[in-house]
């Protein structure tokens, strides 16, 4: 269960972390090996490697979503002024993750939050509305065309 902390519009920097996570550890596989001489992965193999990589994986998107959705959660039910900021954030980026890891050299993403400055103009208009000091510069930012 993810915490409700108060992250403030900052806070997105938590779910980009997240998600550059997901992408370094995709890297391992598509990136060449290098050997840095570690004789503890010697002994395993390209599969047991593989396999220890795809949990953490899917146990870092797992905390992803549940960031995302407490995120939705402290934004709709609770009127947080931080969390609609970030769902602005989020809707006006789009982020996309890796669906899983793969051996291949091509990823195929899942579209997590869609990219929509329609409902990024909602959450921020929502936040701005309670005194969130970057929530009325996006609004700003979007309202007079200068998009990310």
């Amino acid at each position: 269960m993810v915490k409700n902390h108060s992250f403030g519009c900052k806070g997105i920097t938590l779910v980009r972390n997240l998600a550059f996570g997901i992408i370094g550890v995709v890297l391992l596989f598509v990136l060449p090996g290098c050997d840095d001489g570690n004789k503890a992965t010697e002994s395993k193999s390209r599969e047991e490697v593989y396999q220890e990589t795809n949990q953490e994986f899917q146990e870092t998107n797992q905390k992803l979503q549940e960031t995302i959705n407490c995120y939705r959660r402290k934004a709709t039910e609770q009127g947080d002024a931080n969390a609609q900021c970030i769902l602005g954030i989020m809707y006006e980026n789009g982020l996309q993750l890796p669906k899983s890891l793969g051996v291949t050299n091509s990823l195929e993403l899942v579209e997590v939050v869609p990219k929509s400055i329609e409902e990024a103009t909602k959450w921020y208009r929502k936040a701005a509305e309670q005194g969130n000091k970057e929530a009325k510069e996006a609004l700003s930012r979007l309202q007079s065309g200068n998009q990310k």
